[in-house]
């Protein structure tokens, strides 16, 4: 299995978060950043500096065995399957999906 390093924008992430394209496997802690840090981040996009690495895995294979959950904040609608489980980055994309229109 090898590894790929797409480039995609911001928006895409928020949109795909905010679909349920992108959902956390069980496994993942809860939200947890406080008002601080999420004031740093919403800086640190404002200024355009780079907002660091987010991993997905892949879901559709049958060597993918996590449950997948929302991302807290995301009503997900009925029938709506992951394409992806957030590995890392899930406090960032939580903190701008609340917070980014």
């Amino acid at each position: 299995m090898g590894f790929l390093t797409p480039m995609h924008e911001l928006g895409e992430y928020l949109a795909w978060t905010r679909s349920g394209e992108i959902q956390l496997p069980d496994f993942q802690r809860g939200y947890k950043w406080e008002d601080e840090r999420i004031r740093q981040l919403l800086v640190t996009v404002l200024r355009g500096h780079p907002l660091g690495a987010v991993m997905l895995l892949k879901t559709g294979n049958s060597q993918v065995r996590f449950k997948p959950r929302a991302i807290e904040g995301v009503d997900l609608a009925a029938g709506v399957q992951a394409k992806f489980l957030l590995l890392d980055g899930q406090q960032r994309l939580t903190s701008l999906s609340a917070n980014l229109g």
